[in-house]
């Protein structure tokens, strides 16, 4: 759910019964850090995009 849903992580742990994002942090942090550099890659490829448009004005 992690890397493949992009699921919130706080949203999935409290979905678990855990109190914070720590277990998860600790038992997926392998996924967690491929889901960040997925996230990060999609963020960039938005902010291209709007400054594309910004400059067409």
């Amino acid at each position: 759910m992690i890397t493949r849903a992009n699921v919130n992580v706080s949203y999935l742990a409290q979905q678990m019964g855990h109190a914070n994002i720590t277990m998860v942090a600790k038992v997926y942090g392998k996924w967690l850090t491929e889901s960040n550099k997925k996230e990060s890659d999609r963020v960039w490829h938005e902010l291209q995009k709007v400054s594309s448009l910004e400059k067409g004005r």
